[in-house]
């Protein structure tokens, strides 16, 4: 899945390109599904659904979208948390599928990656003018998307503010940041597509077209 600078991001440019009613409530939105509390709430919170015909995982966000379709369209706090299930499913597909990347990194070269993640976070605050906090709706703690899983807000607040100011002068080796444009150049008009579609009642995309095989 995407990093939260990543997110930040396109929800930064799919801001100006869409129309909102609210840009701070998309944004909260856009990071929210990855404040859940543990790792065991993490499909929960990404409506990762598994089909045992086939061993394979995909992101439900059209399942997302049944259940809150009343709110996307009208509340862009829940358009946000949309995107953000959709680019998740689009940056896994980008990854694994098109670029074939994560079958080409070896066991003893995941920490030269996640090096890579602190790198980029870096490159991203550097080019892009991301907000400097996430502001909490002051009505989150009535909010219908609390029914999903618990959320840990004061934790996501915090590890934001920690990715904005992480600078570094190091090199990317795996995950480059040509890779990075390349993704934000290919999906972020294809993101804003389908949200408009979204705020008009319908999806452009099918969620198994993003499916990918279970590996224990």
């Amino acid at each position: 899945m995407a990093q939260r600078t990543i997110h930040m991001l396109f929800g930064t440019l799919l801001s100006d390109k869409i129309e909102l009613f609210d840009k701070n409530r998309f944004l909260f939105g856009s990071i929210l599904p990855d404040a859940y509390i543990n790792p065991a709430n993490r499909k929960v919170a990404h409506f990762i659904k598994y089909i045992s015909a086939e061993n394979c995982l995909y992101f439900d966000f059209q399942d997302f979208f049944k259940r809150f379709q009343d709110k996307i369209i009208n509340d862009d706090l829940y358009l946000g948390y949309y995107a953000h299930l959709v680019e998740d499913a689009f940056y896994r597909y980008f990854l694994y599928y098109e670029k074939r990347f994560m079958e080409k990194i070896k066991s003893y070269e995941l920490d030269i990656l996640h090096n890579d993640y602190h790198i980029l976070n870096s490159y991203i605050v550097r080019k892009y003018a991301l907000p400097s906090y996430l502001e909490l709706p002051k009505t989150f703690e009535q909010e219908s998307l609390n029914e999903i899983t618990e959320f840990d807000i004061p934790k996501i607040i915090d590890d934001y503010k920690n990715d904005i100011v992480e600078l570094s002068n190091e090199k990317t080796v795996l995950l480059t940041e040509s890779m990075l444009e390349e993704f934000v150049a290919k999906y972020i008009g294809v993101l804003a597509d389908e949200l408009r579609s979204i705020r008009n009642g319908y999806s452009n995309l099918n969620v198994l077209d993003y499916k990918w095989e279970n590996k224990k």
